[in-house]
């Protein structure tokens, strides 16, 4: 019997063309997956490209001479709300691009449910105004009345 090595697990090294052509096809299946979901969010929320005000900066913190050179950090502002958001998290812009966008959707959905509980709140203080008091309550509060009205005449002045 002769000896054979020992199978080595499968690694992800880019050894030839085939593997970076099977990675890099990967990588962007994955992108576009991510960007459809950001757009099908946009379009649920009635975000247009046209409102948003993208901005380039450097980053700071970890990344080396990249992050150093290259305008990484991304602010993107959203006119009609006023939400701006920042996102310098990765090396990569289109990365950073991507990340703003998906937390300014966040963003967006969060001050809009807002909107709807503090609407929602309004209408029920409108409706317990409205509504007629129960007659237990009532009756509780006009003998509460008299009972003060009693007092108050029995602190009259004494006549002589």
């Amino acid at each position: 019997m002769p000896f054979l090595p020992a199978k080595r697990p499968p690694e992800w090294r880019l050894l030839n063309k085939r593997s970076c052509r099977l990675l890099a096809e990967l990588v962007y299946f994955v992108e576009q997956m991510a960007t459809a979901s950001v757009a099908e969010r946009m379009a649920r929320l009635g975000i247009r490209d046209v409102d948003l005000d993208e901005t380039f900066a450097r980053s700071s913190g970890p990344g080396g001479q990249n992050v150093n050179k290259v305008a990484t950090a991304v602010t993107l502002r959203h006119r009609p709300s006023g939400i701006s958001v920042t996102a310098q998290d990765s090396r990569s812009q289109a990365m950073n691009r991507k990340l703003a966008r998906e937390r300014l959707l966040d963003a967006i959905e969060k001050a809009e449910r807002k909107r709807r509980a503090a609407e929602i709140a309004e209408r029920e203080r409108a409706r317990r105004r409205k509504s007629p008091r129960p007659a237990a309550l009532k009756r509780k509060i006009l003998d509460s009345k008299r009972k003060r009205g009693v007092l108050k005449k029995l602190r009259g002045q004494i006549k002589d």
